[in-house]
């Protein structure tokens, strides 16, 4: 029995078809990208909310934690204003001035804000909705409120600068804010 012969191999190039088949006219579009500012918006807030859950826990609890999620996210929308636009300078010394400053007068201020609204609803508390009652809060805030912001810049001050270059890198590698 014999086979019957085989066709000659094409001579096109490699990667070429070959010449007996046309070539396509228009290329099919690339798939869309998944959205990613809306995936990393949701990456944060799904990394947000468990590690203030976690906080919270920690801290005794208490009905902070809503206060605590916006102020932090207030904070947030404020470095990424500031810092995403260039309007600082991005090393440590400003960095960590700037942590302190936010830290004391915006975090420092809701949450002195937000024991006022919850203490004005104890009656035993004394305490009105009233501006003395405010100021009175705001002083006695000083204290926590300079540390914490005082611990803020130093963690910018010894690793802020590295951390924004590596969220600068991602941002390229990633393709975010092109």
């Amino acid at each position: 029995m014999t086979l019957p012969p085989f066709p000659a191999p094409s001579r096109a190039p490699l990667g070429r078809p070959p010449p007996s088949l046309p070539l396509p006219t228009q290329l099919p579009p690339p798939p869309s990208p998944p959205p990613l500012p809306f995936l990393a918006a949701l990456l944060c807030l799904g990394l947000a909310v468990p590690l203030a859950l976690l906080a919270d826990r920690w801290d005794g609890g208490g009905g902070f934690l809503g206060w605590r999620l916006y102020a932090f996210g207030a904070l947030g929308l404020l470095c990424g204003l500031v810092i995403q636009r260039r309007r600082l300078p991005l090393d440590g010394l400003t960095l960590a001035s700037f942590g302190f400053l936010t830290t004391f007068i915006v975090y420092g201020g809701i949450m002195n804000a937000a024991a006022l609204v919850m203490a004005s609803a104890l009656p035993a508390s004394g305490m009105g909705l009233t501006l003395p009652s405010l100021g009175l809060l705001y002083l006695s805030g000083v204290p926590y409120d300079a540390l914490h912001g005082a611990g803020t810049a130093l963690f910018l001050f010894l690793f802020g600068p590295s951390l924004i270059q590596k969220l600068e890198r991602i941002k390229v590698k990633y393709g975010f804010y092109r």
